[in-house]
């Protein structure tokens, strides 16, 4: 698992290599649910000012296929980003009952606008961008497949993406500030 602090935050986050015993301060996302089996992947202890640690059990949809293992800082300074074999949550470290999983499934990218204070979160034909107030915008990529971020900066988005119609590569520009696709 990868973390990144590409924005200022104001808790802290390490990889947990074990729980408390007891169970005290251990969360997870989704809740235990002894009718249903989940596969609890990673584990984080988070750490924000001065209240006492606690630590987050993360599920996965399922272990098969690509998917982005990451804990990245957010626009926001009290919400943290954990991905985990493509399944994205939005957690906030303060109080850790707020939290959403994020519809962009499996994340394949996320890609830092730190001018703008916005996250690019991708799957293989959609894009999702995140600010401090939350989602800005979402968009389905105009591709079919395989859609990479290969470059993210506060003029434009520019990815590319596998068309069916026309059997070939092609690349696509995004106006980070709408989420519209715009001429090169």
């Amino acid at each position: 698992m990868i973390i990144e602090t590409r924005f200022r935050s104001q808790y802290g986050v390490e990889i947990a290599t074990e729980l408390p015993s007891s169970g005290h301060g251990v969360q997870y996302f989704p809740e235990l649910d002894p009718q249903r089996g989940r596969l609890y992947e990673a584990a984080l202890k988070f750490t924000y000012m001065d209240q006492a640690s606690w630590w987050g059990v993360f599920a996965a949809r399922s272990k098969l296929g690509a998917g982005l293992d990451l804990v990245s800082s957010m626009p926001d300074p009290e919400i943290c980003c954990v991905t985990t074999w493509g399944t994205g949550y939005l957690v906030n470290v303060r109080d850790p009952n707020l939290w959403q999983v994020i519809d962009t499934y499996p994340v394949l990218g996320a890609n830092a606008i730190v001018d703008l204070q916005l996250i690019v979160i991708n799957d293989f034909t959609n894009l999702a961008a995140y600010g401090a107030d939350g989602l800005r915008w979402r968009v389905t990529a105009q591709c079919s497949d395989e859609l990479k971020v290969r470059d993210a900066s506060s003029e434009r988005i520019t990815y590319t993406g596998w068309d069916a119609a026309s059997d070939q590569q092609v690349t696509r520009y995004i106006d980070p500030h709408t989420g519209n696709h715009v001429p090169r």
